[in-house]
């Protein structure tokens, strides 16, 4: 973690007032208190406070293994030099009259002085709670650096490279943020040097796939078999979660569908089929997740069936069995340059959606499927196949439309 932060850029001066007081509320939710609550007022306020303190509930083990909670208050000192003794004797005054709290924490951006500390251990000698605890400049740094995500917030430039991306990683898994162009440009140049893992690699690809071109930066074509699987299995796994946060955080499910038809479109290009093949028909099985066969089937169909349509947009360009289009809302870049996406090479595309809806029964595949007027383009033939089939039809098609096999 100490890589991911540069203490020294975080602009602890500036860090005052309402801003430092939601830097604590982001860094504590981070460290997982619960039922955060802002009390405007506290035991002690000035104007120079902000006016707003924190309470917060910490959860800890009990020596029976049972699960006890403890009572927080935090009070904030946002200073400009040290926090003057005064302020601190009188928010510990204040928090003795509250039986329920377990814990008071004086909170600033700069220090406290050895005659305030000396006091507070004095105080506590006689006054066994609440416990109280200072929080200074000191404190906070080795506590924010090991979280990426709140840095990123309020001091972005205090991230290293590895820090940005760890930041990114926090905010799509829990918040669905997709990573934009300035962030995706970085990662792409530097991404050799980056130790990647398939939560991380994901959250990338997720951001290239709605702010990006992922044939102009292909991530997933350039990183190991290994990791790829992995990044697969993660995917499917996630599908109802990240469904789940779509919803809550207001983003189109259907760009959950395309993440997910890109990465196994990526796995079926580039796994052995013994590989791939139990990665996309049931990866809930490697987990201890029950997941019910309906939604199996639901998650997997959907994601199978957008494929299915981009392989047909994209394959019925430049095909003799198939015309006539009709312009539909996507997601993705359906051209001439759509099969790119399986090659190593980046290549540039210019955003165009069609879709193909016709098909002339006495022409030739170009792909070699054996077609005719009884047996169609397997890509349009319903009732849809098997997820068995549908791969091994995908994973042929690529063969013969990936740029790297001309």
């Amino acid at each position: 973690m100490s890589d991911l932060v540069v203490p020294s850029n975080i602009p602890w001066q500036e860090l005052k007032g309402e801003v430092l007081e939601e830097f604590l509320f982001w860094l504590l939710d981070s460290m997982g208190a619960k039922d955060l609550e802002w009390r405007r007022g506290g035991t002690q306020t000035t104007t120079a406070d902000g006016g707003r303190d924190l309470e917060a509930n910490f959860h800890v083990p009990g020596p029976d293994g049972g699960i006890d909670p403890q009572r927080w208050w935090f009070e904030v000192k946002g200073r400009s030099k040290t926090v003057e003794p005064t302020a601190v004797q009188a928010a510990i005054v204040g928090a003795a009259n509250r039986p329920e709290l377990d814990y008071l924490v004086i909170v600033t951006n700069t220090q406290f002085s050895n005659p305030s500390r000396d006091w507070v251990t004095q105080w506590q000698s006689q006054h066994p709670r609440p416990k109280v605890r200072l929080w200074d400049r000191a404190m906070l740094e080795r506590m924010a650096v090991k979280y990426p995500s709140v840095i990123a917030r309020f001091a972005p430039e205090a991230l290293s490279l590895e820090g940005r991306l760890e930041a990114l990683r926090v905010r799509f898994w829990n918040q669905l943020y997709f990573p934009g162009g300035d962030d995706l440009d970085a990662l792409w140049e530097a991404k050799e040097e980056i130790d990647w893992s398939p939560e991380s690699l994901i959250t990338i690809v997720a951001g290239e796939l709605a702010n990006g071109d992922v044939r102009e930066r292909p991530w997933l074509g350039r990183t190991d078999l290994s990791m790829l699987a992995h990044a697969v299995a993660l995917v499917m796994v996630n599908l109802l979660s990240l469904e789940y946060r779509a919803e809550q955080f207001g983003v189109s499910p259907r760009r959950i569908v395309e993440l997910g038809a890109y990465v196994a479109s990526i796995g079926i290009a580039r796994l052995p089929p013994e590989a791939i093949g139990p990665l996309i028909e049931d990866p809930w099985k490697m987990t201890e997740q029950a997941f019910p066969e309906e939604v199996r089937e639901h998650l997997r169909g959907a994601m199978l069936a957008r494929l299915r349509r981009e392989f047909l947009d994209a394959c019925s360009r430049d095909c003799e069995r198939v015309s006539g289009e009709t312009e539909v809302e996507n997601f993705v870049s359906i051209d001439e340059t759509y099969w790119h996406r399986f090659s190593e090479s980046s290549t540039f595309a210019v955003e165009a959606t069609r879709r193909i809806t016709l098909q002339k029964r006495d022409a030739p595949c170009k792909i070699g499927f054996p077609v005719d007027r009884d047996h169609g383009c397997p890509l349009m033939e319903h009732p849809m196949q098997s997820p068995r089939e549908l791969i091994s039809i995908f994973r042929k098609v690529i063969d013969e439309r990936n740029p790297r096999s001309e």
